[in-house]
């Protein structure tokens, strides 16, 4: 038939749709308002802050001792603090003459997590493009791990002959390695936003709150012996 007339005032009835492309979707990870430091950088800057912040919690026990005795040196103070980082980090320690093997995992675990909690600042400084598929972000992820483990890694290399002996500073600086790739990895992929158990089975996925009680019990256990050496 023919155009259909409208007169003049009567409203439209005409409905306008738009429909998005996939190319023109929002990026799945905006950049976060506080961003400071671009990530290569922001992993590197908290990654030695982690080191720093595990060198202050090592001197937290000599400094209450010296604190407590008043006739212990300072520089005393000082070499226990050392001791106590090489010994978070695997290495033997030499304490008040008293050889101490055991490590102190609650330390240990407390640096992995400071590892953990740069790896995944640095992770949130990370723009991702919108297509950017699994094997992209896992290569990003690996990025932000890589720059992680060498920041601290070099840390201990530095530190490690310094406050211990040649036999200390091997084992120390392999430590400081794992340490910082046990917190770094599961760092990067929370801050990624990736499943690492998507494809596995249900009790490997478990597998990880086993482990962590199993750690936290022998964490409690090193912290009490390491407690008993220095009084002793």
């Amino acid at each position: 038939m023919g155009d259909t007339m409208r007169t003049p005032g009567e409203p439209s009835t005409d409905v306008s749709l738009s429909v998005a492309r996939a190319d023109e979707a929002a990026p799945t990870r905006p950049r976060p308002r506080w961003t400071y430091l671009p990530w290569p950088v922001a992993a590197l800057v908290w990654t030695l802050a982690a080191a720093a912040a595990i060198w202050v919690i090592s001197a937290a026990l000599p400094v209450a001792a010296w604190i407590a005795a008043a006739r212990t040196p300072a520089l005393a103070v000082v070499d226990a603090t050392g001791q106590i980082w090489l010994a978070t980090h695997g290495a033997p320690a030499q304490l008040g003459g008293v050889s101490v093997g055991l490590t102190p995992l609650g330390n240990t675990l407390l640096a992995a997590a400071a590892c953990g909690a740069a790896a995944r600042h640095a992770a949130d400084q990370m723009v991702l493009p919108a297509d950017a598929g699994p094997r992209a972000r896992w290569r990003a992820a690996a990025g932000i791990v890589g720059i992680s483990v060498a920041a601290y890694t070099v840390a201990a290399v530095i530190a490690a002959p310094i406050v211990g002996t040649s036999e200390q500073a091997v084992p120390a600086v392999m430590g400081a390695f794992l340490v910082s790739a046990l917190g770094a990895v599961p760092g990067a992929i929370l801050g990624l936003d990736l499943d690492p158990w998507q494809a596995a089975p249900a009790w490997l996925a478990r597998l990880p709150r086993a482990l962590g009680a199993g750690a936290g019990t022998l964490a409690a256990g090193s912290v009490l012996a390491l407690l008993v050496a220095l009084v002793s």
